[in-house]
């Protein structure tokens, strides 16, 4: 369990940690068309490396074979947790911004007839 913990919930909580604090203060910024979800959904993605973990796991138990196998049976299954929910938070983030978009073109095409102060209005909104 503390294998999982590490890949799965240290390395995402330690990434989007970190990014978030650069943000807020002002050392970095986020790329254009990108939202702070996008970047939750890569900070969990990045549990995904485990070459390191199956490293320090080769070390740490040298003696005993149950202990390896079991150990790299776990690391491969926090990094597959990590991908498949990762992928899953990248993608409804990407349909919810595709359907904004979509939403904007709408109202604003059918406001292309009507007043300007009103497209105006809407430009603000989105």
């Amino acid at each position: 369990m503390e294998i999982i913990a590490g890949l799965f919930i240290g390395k995402q909580v330690g990434v989007f940690g970190f990014s978030y604090l650069a943000i807020k203060f002002g050392y970095s910024t986020l790329p254009s068309g990108s939202n702070m979800m996008q970047l939750y959904g890569l900070s969990v993605l990045t549990g995904t490396g485990f070459t390191m973990s199956l490293f320090v796991d080769s070390l740490a138990f040298t003696d005993s074979s149950l202990y390896q196998y079991a150990d790299k049976l776990v690391i491969i299954i926090a990094s597959v947790l990590s991908g498949v929910i990762g992928y899953l938070i990248l993608r409804n983030t990407a349909s919810h911004s595709h359907l904004r978009r979509r939403v904007f073109l709408f109202h604003f095409l059918r406001l292309k007839k009507e007043r300007k102060s009103e497209r105006c209005l809407l430009l603000k909104k989105y």
